[in-house]
This record gives C-alpha cells, sequence and structure tokens, in this order.
C-alpha cells in the first residue's frame, strides 16, 4: 500500500520532520500542523512530486523555504504559516502552476516577492502578512487573474503600487497596509469591482484618492489613513453604497466633505475624517450624514465651520 495521506496534525509531536518523508513519493497530503516541530523543512520534500496539500503551519520550524518545493509541480494549498522561517521566499514558487492558496505570514522571511509568483495563475489566496518582506510589490501580481485574497500587510514593502493589480478583478481583500508603500493609489483600482476591503493605511502614499474608487461598489471597507494623501475627497464615494467603515483620517484631504455624497453611505458605522488640516465641513453637511447614516455610527470629523 503506498501512502497518499499523512495526517499527524494537532498533536505534541517534537523536534525535526525526517528527511526519509522524501521516499514518500506517492504523498498527496501532508497534514503536520499545531505542533512542536522545529528546525528545517526538509530539501528532500521536493521528491514528493505528487503533493497537492502541504501543511505545516502552526509549528516552530526554522530555516528557508526550501528551493525544491518548486519540484512539487502539483501543489495546490501551501501553509507555512506561524513558524520562525526565514531567508527569502524561493524563485522557484513559480513552478507550482497549480497554486491556489499560499498561506506565509506570521514568519520572519526577508528580500522580495518573487516576480515568479505571477506564474501561479490559479491563484486565489496569497497572504505573506507579518513578515520583513521588502521592495516592490511585483507588476507580476497581474497575471493572477483569479486572485481574491491578497494579503502583504506589516512589512517593509517599497515603491508603488503596482498598476496591474487592476487586472485582478477577481479581488475581494487587498490588505497593504503597515508598510512604506509611496506614490499614488493607482486609478486601476477601479477595474477590481468585487472589492469588499481596501486597506492601504500607514503608508506613504501620495496624490489623491482616484474617482475610479467609485467604481468599487460593493466595498464595505476603505482605511486609507496616515498616509500623505491630498486633494479632495472624490464626490464618486457615495456610489461606495456598500461601506460600512471609512477611515480617511491623519492624511492631508483639503476642501469641503462632500456632505451629499457621505449621506448615500447609509450602512457606515465608522467615519473618520479627522486630523485633515486643510479638510472642512460646514455645520449643516454634518447634520445631513449623522440623519442619513447608521445610528449607531461613530464619527471623526476635520474642522467645522459655517
Amino acid at each position: 500500500m503506498k501512502l497518499k495521506t499523512l495526517q499527524l496534525n494537532e498533536n505534541q509531536l517534537t523536534d525535526a520532520i525526517p528527511e526519509t518523508i522524501g521516499q514518500c513519493v506517492e504523498l498527496e497530503e501532508v497534514f503536520f500542523e499545531q505542533n512542536q516541530l522545529s528546525g528545517a523543512i526538509p530539501e528532500t520534500i521536493g521528491r514528493c512530486v505528487k503533493l497537492k496539500v502541504l501543511e505545516l503551519h502552526q509549528n516552530q520550524l526554522t530555516g528557508a523555504i526550501p528551493e525544491t518545493i518548486g519540484q512539487c509541480v502539483e501543489l495546490e494549498f501551501l501553509n507555512f504559516h506561524a513558524n520562525q522561517l526565514s531567508g527569502a521566499i524561493p524563485e522557484t514558487i513559480g513552478q507550482c502552476v497549480e497554486l491556489e492558496e499560499v498561506f506565509l505570514e506570521q514568519n520572519q522571511l526577508t528580500g522580495a516577492i518573487p516576480e515568479t509568483i505571477g506564474r501561479c495563475v490559479k491563484l486565489k489566496n496569497l497572504s505573506l502578512s507579518q513578515n520583513q518582506l521588502t521592495g516592490a510589490i511585483p507588476e507580476a501580481i497581474g497575471q493572477c487573474v483569479e486572485l481574491e485574497n491578497l494579503m502583504l500587510d506589516d512589512n517593509q514593502l517599497s515603491g508603488a503600487i503596482a498598476e496591474t493589480i487592476g487586472q485582478c478583478v477577481e479581488l475581494e481583500t487587498v490588505f497593504l497596509d503597515g508598510n512604506q508603500l509611496s506614490g499614488a493609489i493607482p486609478e486601476t483600482i477601479g477595474q477590481c469591482v468585487k472589492l469588499k476591503m481596501l486597506q492601504l493605511h500607514q503608508n506613504q502614499l501620495t496624490g489623491a484618492i482616484p474617482e475610479t474608487i467609485g467604481q468599487c461598489v460593493e466595498l464595505e471597507t476603505l482605511f486609507l489613513g496616515q498616509n500623505q494623501l491630498s486633494g479632495a475627497i472624490p464626490e464618486t464615494i457615495g456610489q461606495c453604497v456598500e461601506l460600512t467603515d471609512l477611515m480617511l483620517d491623519d492624511i492631508q484631504l483639503s476642501g469641503t466633505v462632500p456632505h451629499a455624497a457621505l449621506a448615500k453611505l447609509t450602512k457606515v458605522t465608522q467615519l473618520a475624517l479627522d486630523g485633515n488640516a486643510a479638510l472642512t465641513i460646514t455645520e449643516a453637511g454634518k447634520q445631513l450624514i449623522v440623519e442619513a447614516v447608521n445610528k449607531e455610527a461613530k464619527f471623526w470629523w476635520p474642522s467645522v465651520v459655517g
């Protein structure tokens, strides 16, 4: 009998994953998550070329993700989150063209996100949050046209948000907060019409909030605070009628709050416009918004005039 599934999850297993796992060449599923395994992921894992599922999350694994992972060309689900893995994400991950789910968050990974990730065109979930990744978001991310959730928050990513993100028209969740991203929010974000959560706060973004944000009509949360954005709040934001959380605090917005547009956001429970020295709202406009939206809503206002 040839071993196809190895399920040892949620125990108290310790020590290293044995190198001999590479002899189990018929393996399709490995579940080792939620143990106390330590040491490196063995290079021999690359011999398990029929692997479809590899779950090693919530252990104490260290060292680099082996380059040999790229030999697992049938891999669909890869979960290494909440370990102590370090080093770069290997370029060879782009050889795993069947990948749909990649969870590498809560490790100590460094270096850039490889451009080869764009070869994983079936990706639906990519979570690299809470690492120490640097460099730009690769332009090749736009090739992942089935991507639904992109979570890159709490790293040290820099440069502009790739214009190609607009090609990922299935996106529902984008978390890029807590990085060092700069430049403008791309106009192409409006092509992501299924977006529900867009979190770009705590970066160094500049320029105006794009008018195209109004095309994201399913948007529920929009966090843009603690950036260096400027200009007016676009009237088109009133088209995002599903919004519950609109956080535009501590940036450099100016002009008058478009109260008629914001009054259309009747589901809002949090509205933060404070910390914008050049942004104002009239008392009448403020009352219009308060009366139109959720009665339990919390507000943080800019300067009130008139």
